[in-house]
């Protein structure tokens, strides 16, 4: 099972760390693996765009992914990280509805 825990400080996801394999199909084959690797990457590759490579800690390992969503005085990139992190995280919820076996999201 993929298991999916987003931290919230002051209402804003703060940290994000997604861990486990589906197990839906074969390695290569798994679409719930694919389509939360999908999400969760672009929503990294984002925040990375707009806050910089300097200001996004991540880790990215087999059946782990995890980043910390950097806080900032300019409230244009707050929003623009909140945008991308929420966004991430209703795709995340959308994937956990289809496939409640092999997916389980957490807010903290």
């Amino acid at each position: 099972m993929i298991k999916a825990t987003l931290k919230r400080k002051d209402g804003r996801i703060s940290e994000v760390c997604v861990k486990g394999h589906a197990f839906y199909r074969d390695p290569g084959e798994d679409i719930v693996c694919s389509a939360v690797s999908a999400v969760v990457q672009t929503a990294l590759s984002g925040l990375i765009k707009f806050c910089g490579k300097a200001r996004v800690a991540y880790i990215i390992k087999d059946g782990y992914l995890s980043f910390t969503v950097p806080a900032s005085s300019d409230e244009k990139e707050n929003y623009r990280t909140e945008a991308i992190t929420e966004t991430m995280l209703e795709g995340l919820r959308d994937i956990e509805k289809g496939y409640k076996a092999f997916v389980k999201v957490e807010e903290i």
